[in-house]
């Protein structure tokens, strides 16, 4: 019976599971993995307890070049990040907790 394996980050770390990279141009040219451009978007997996501004789940982009890979065992692919790489959550229009105004500030700088 195969394990399965999770992975905790720990401090200001973010392990992320990166979108795949374009196998296939759009004209139709298969690209060698070699040619291939990582993304630099992928889904929160875990989060260090140092972590605020991220949570399991979050689409987020972050800085290229940059985090360690790591593959668990199974062949999960995760890439370890620090906090400070991850420029932002990306969210779908209507799906923010604090949704923007008119000019373009949340409601919480809005109060302040």
């Amino acid at each position: 019976m195969d394990a399965k394996y999770t992975f905790q980050a720990v401090g200001r770390r973010v392990a992320v599971v990166p979108e795949e990279a374009d196998e296939i141009t759009k004209g139709g040219i298969i690209m060698p993995e070699s040619a291939q451009i990582r993304p630099n978007i992928g889904v929160v997996q875990s989060v260090g307890e140092q972590v605020k501004e991220f949570q399991p789940g979050d689409l987020v982009a972050y800085a290229p070049y940059t985090g360690a890979p790591l593959e668990l065992p199974g062949g999960q692919g995760l890439w370890l990040l620090s906090e400070d790489d991850v420029y932002g959550v990306i969210r779908a229009d209507g799906d923010s907790a604090a949704e923007a105004s008119e000019d373009g500030r949340t409601e919480q700088e809005s109060v302040e």
